[in-house]
């Protein structure tokens, strides 16, 4: 059920809950029967097929080998040929909203297209790393000071995607993406996956249709959760949901079911990070910056980013 939970997830309150996980950036050993492209494919005349890294509801991610820069990429593209005018235009809007963000800590689009069998495509930076739910997942919760290096970038980004009228929407462990520090740096930090972003500034953008909610429950905001109108303050508090988890492994609310999460999220105080992590000392201030971006109504929380 947890699994279930952290990934994104397309459902109608009230008719069941059947997830439907979006894709991710994260590298995976080759598990599809149902990958588009193969090792040795051209694509659009200049990507040469080297291996495919994963796969989610829709997506598919390959390794590609660009003909003329002589560089590694990510492609991503669709699994099948048989896509709807709806997942057509989510995709564009993915593409569309990574192409307009410059920042060294998102990830960076190169390339957005149609092949010739008229399947979309984008290509974006070949990642190096893992996300930190695998580092979590391998090595335990994050120090305080690997937490604030990590989580001051991901505000950076987020910040920057927000001046540029961009909504996340599914922030998450798995959706940040890090490198270990080696002698040269101290570890890159990228913010991955914006396929169910909100482009807050244009409403013909938004595809969304009353009673359906796009996110991950175990982070996502109590407005969200409630399918109602989302802004900025949304990743404020999926962000603090982040947080909690990588310092003490557990995340605010976790109910049996779906529902029950969503509606902890609603109704629920969330817990200290001592309650969360017995025996463990954190900072007041970082006690109420937690408490602060957990807020229920967007307008007790950090009114942005930068604060």
């Amino acid at each position: 059920m947890r699994e279930d939970q952290e990934k994104s997830q397309v459902f109608v309150p009230g008719k069941g809950t059947v997830p439907i996980p979006l894709s991710t950036l994260e590298p995976e050993p080759p598990q599809s029967t149902t990958a588009f492209y193969k090792t040795g494919d051209l694509v659009d005349g200049k990507y040469l097929v080297k291996g495919f890294l994963g796969e989610g509801g829709m997506g598919a991610v390959y390794k590609v080998h660009h003909q003329f820069l002589g560089i590694d990429l990510a492609l991503k593209t669709f699994r099948s040929a048989k896509i709807d005018q709806e997942a057509w235009l989510r995709f564009q809007r993915e593409a569309q909203a990574i192409g307009k963000l410059e920042h060294e800590n998102i990830v960076h689009i190169y390339d957005f297209g149609i092949t010739k069998e008229q399947m979309p495509f984008y290509t974006m930076e070949l990642l190096q790393g893992e996300p930190l739910s695998d580092r979590i997942a391998g090595e335990g919760p994050l120090s305080l000071k690997e937490a604030l290096r990590i989580f001051t970038r991901v505000a950076s980004a987020l910040t920057h995607a927000h001046h540029s009228g961009i909504v996340h929407r599914d922030i998450k462990p798995a959706n940040i993406y890090v490198s270990a520090p080696n002698g040269t740096n101290q570890g890159i930090v990228k913010l991955v996956d914006f396929g169910i972003a909100k482009l807050a500034s244009s409403k013909n953008q938004e595809l969304t249709s009353v009673g359906l909610i796009f996110g991950s429950p175990l982070y996502m905001s109590p407005e969200q959760a409630m399918g109602g109108t989302i802004d900025h303050r949304t990743d404020i508090y999926s962000l603090g949901c982040t947080i909690v988890e990588c310092l003490t492994e557990k995340t605010p609310f976790e109910g049996s079911t779906i529902i029950e999460t969503l509606s902890m999220h609603q109704q629920e105080k969330p817990p200290s990070l001592i309650d969360l992590d017995k025996g463990s000392e954190y900072p007041q201030r970082l006690e109420g910056m937690i408490r602060k971006m957990l807020a229920k109504s967007p307008d007790d929380r950090y009114q942005t980013m930068e604060e």
